[in-house]
């Protein structure tokens, strides 16, 4: 094998093909005006974009009030995806110390407190 991600992209695409193909609804109704009708619309409506966009500001907001350590932290780990251990070299701290400034921050944030964990 001479690219593994070429042969993981061809993999993906048949198995793409492959339920295309076993879901073909269009071919078992005689009308496709009434099959697309059918079609869920999974999109998010007008009011859910004005939900998130709302929560998004008071994320915003409520993030420029955190010192800066804990906004470095908090985007580190759950933007960034770092590790802990990563976080706490960059920053010199220890795990234990990185952990509170965490959950420190989460508790300020709006949603916070349901992300804790």
């Amino acid at each position: 094998m001479l690219s593994p991600a070429a042969y993981i992209y061809r993999v993906a695409c048949n198995a793409a093909m492959d339920r295309l193909r076993a879901e073909r609804p269009w071919l078992l109704a005689g009308d496709t005006q009434d099959t697309l009708e059918h079609v869920a619309d999974h999109s998010p409506g007008p009011e859910l974009i004005a939900e998130a966009r709302s929560d998004l500001k008071a994320v915003e907001r409520a993030m420029q009030g955190l010192p800066n350590r804990h906004q470095d932290i908090l985007v580190a780990l759950r933007v960034h995806e770092l590790t802990r251990h990563e976080v706490a070299v960059r920053h010199g701290l220890s795990l234990r110390r990185v952990d509170t400034t965490l959950r420190q921050a989460l508790l300020r944030l709006p949603v916070g407190r349901c992300a804790v964990a």
